[in-house]
């Protein structure tokens, strides 16, 4: 059998581009061996593509990848060698691409874009799913038309703060949180409790994002859904739960000292476990989701009322993410999840031809 050559792009322009370095190792590292060849496709904080050698995979760790890469040509273009690497004098064509991006230059919309206008099929949701969803207003919007409960929210733009806008988030109550409309991995991501925290709060999130979203905080369960599929016909895992030892599950937490407790499954009722997979189905399908994505949401620990917070169009897949964790307890491993997205990727590419 003829293996498939998988370019795995990670790093890129993001604030997140440490735990994208962690999530291709991840997915190189469980990649099917016998029907992949896995190639790691390295992007710098300055859009450089480089070519990195495995036995330099455990700089992906510590980030310093980029002290041990060699010059070679990553090339982009229309026709029948749309993604290619020179390699020692082999000149490698990528069969299909899996871009373990997370947050802006990979996944807002602008790479997948790329990877349409090329014609070569990749991992994830499409440009525009990609693009809608990572922005968490239109987001909000959406998911809104379709009726999903969500916690009372303002949008700031500029940074600036008129008195109107001021008046209307302490109408919301503390404590709020504040977030980047364009970011993850709760990446800017601030709790306040007076309105001195939320000034600085906004400030903070404002260096990230021009648009700011300020949100209702409410004492919750933090649970978490894995869809895997395409539209009304994705597969909805097992819910899980997050714990976080600190205030919130921060990007900290999440990535680098794995400071929260995990459980699977959630701690909540039958009924409520029908109740959000239902809202993940209702967000996902709104969002024109394809491939993947985790869906996220919050049970107020007193009236037991399910509100969504956001989609993640490309989860993390480090070793303490939920997503893969969701996935294998559900009984799909992370071998064969590997391999479903890019038969997914496949299907979608024949599909548009």
């Amino acid at each position: 059998m003829v293996k498939q050559n998988i370019a795995i792009l990670f790093g890129g322009k993001s604030e997140e581009h440490e735990v994208s370095c962690r999530s291709a190792k991840y997915i190189f590292e469980n990649v099917d061996r016998d029907k992949y060849r896995p190639f790691l496709i390295g992007i710098d904080k300055l859009g450089n593509y480089y070519y990195m050698k495995e036995c330099n995979i455990e700089h992906l760790i510590d980030c310093t990848w980029t002290d041990f890469i060699e010059t070679n040509e990553v090339c982009f273009s229309k026709g029948d060698e749309r993604f290619t690497l020179q390699l020692q004098g082999e000149k490698i064509v990528f069969d299909v691409v899996f871009p373990a991006l997370h947050g802006p230059n990979g996944e807002d919309g602008k790479l997948q874009g790329l990877m349409e206008f090329v014609n070569i099929p990749y991992v994830g949701c499409n440009s525009i799913s990609s693009a809608i969803c990572m922005d968490k207003e239109i987001t909000k919007r959406l998911v809104g038309i379709e009726g999903v409960r969500q916690v009372p929210y303002v949008i700031l733009h500029g940074g600036v703060v008129a008195e109107e806008k001021l008046l209307e988030m302490e109408e919301i109550g503390y404590p709020l949180f504040v977030k980047p409309a364009n970011m993850g991995s709760s990446v800017g991501v601030s709790k306040a409790e007076n309105q001195q925290e939320l000034l600085q709060a906004i400030r903070v999130a404002s260096k990230y994002d021009d648009k700011v979203i300020v949100e209702k905080g409410i004492d919750a369960l933090e649970l978490e859904i894995a869809a895997l599929g395409d539209g009304k016909d994705a597969y909805f895992s097992t819910v899980g739960c997050i714990k976080p030892r600190d205030i919130f599950y921060d990007y900290d937490s999440k990535y680098l000292t794995n400071d929260a407790d995990f459980y699977i499954p959630a701690p909540i009722s039958f009924e409520k476990e029908t109740e959000l997979r239902e809202m993940a189905r209702k967000a996902y399908t709104a969002m024109l989701c394809e491939g993947l994505s985790r869906i996220d949401f919050f049970m107020d620990k007193e009236t037991q009322e399910i509100y969504f917070n956001e989609i993640n169009t490309m989860p993390g897949f480090t070793a303490i993410s939920l997503y893969p964790q969701l996935m294998d307890y559900d009984g799909v491993g992370a071998k064969e999840l590997i391999g479903r997205l890019i038969d997914y990727a496949w299907r979608r590419y024949e599909k548009n031809k």
